[in-house]
C-alpha cells in the first residue's frame, strides 16, 4: 500500500496516509456496482459515455443492463452474419479444384492417355493421394468433364492398345 501511495499520491503526508490507510482497512463496507454509482452519481449515458464496465448507473439496474448488453451482442451477431452472407467468397467445387490441379500437372502440348494420368496423379499429387483406384478413376473423369465443359481441356477417344476398348485422352486447351 505504501509503495501504491508514494506512486499516485506524492504530495499527501505521512499522518494523511495513515488515516487513509487506517480508515482503508478499517472500513468493512464493500461497494457493488450500483452501490458505487449512487455513491458518485454515475447516470447510464455517462457510465456508456466513459465505458465504465465495474460501475453500474443509478437510472439503469443490473437486470436492466443485462437486457441492453444481450440485445446490443444480437444485434452484432446478426451484422455479422449477414456481412459474412454478403461477403462470402465462393469456393471452388472438388471437381474444379481436381481439374484445376490436372492442368497445372500436364504439359502444355500432346494428348494424354486418363488411365496413365491417374497413376501419376496420384504419385505426384497430393491431392489424389487419398483415393483408391476406382475412386480416382471416377474423381479424374469427373474433373475431366468439369475442365472440358469449362474450356480448360479438350478430351477424344481413342482405340485402345489391345484394339477392343476405347480410351479418354486429354489435353489443355490453349490459352
Amino acid at each position: 500500500m505504501d509503495n501504491f501511495l508514494d506512486f499516485r499520491t506524492p504530495w499527501m503526508s505521512q499522518e494523511r496516509r495513515q488515516v487513509a490507510k487506517d480508515a482503508a482497512f478499517g472500513s468493512t463496507k464493500f461497494y457493488g456496482a450500483d452501490e458505487l454509482a449512487i455513491e458518485f452519481g454515475i447516470s447510464y449515458a455517462k457510465r456508456t459515455q466513459l465505458n465504465l464496465t465495474t460501475i453500474g448507473s443509478i437510472d439503469v439496474d443490473a437486470a436492466q443492463r443485462r437486457a441492453i448488453r444481450k440485445e446490443k451482442q444480437l444485434k452484432r451477431q446478426r451484422e455479422l452474419r449477414l456481412r459474412e452472407r454478403l461477403h462470402r467468397r465462393q469456393s471452388q467445387s472438388e471437381p474444379e479444384k481436381r481439374a484445376t490441379a490436372i492442368a497445372a500437372f500436364l504439359p502444355s502440348t500432346g494428348w494424354f492417355d486418363v488411365g496413365a494420368l491417374c497413376v501419376e496423379l496420384r504419385r505426384k499429387i497430393f491431392l489424389f493421394r487419398e483415393f483408391k483406384p476406382n475412386a480416382l478413376r471416377v474423381a479424374v473423369h469427373r474433373a475431366i468433364d468439369f475442365g472440358v465443359k469449362n474450356g480448360m481441356f479438350y478430351s477424344r477417344k481413342e482405340p485402345g492398345p489391345t484394339g477392343s476398348s476405347m480410351t479418354r485422352q486429354i489435353r489443355k486447351c490453349a490459352q
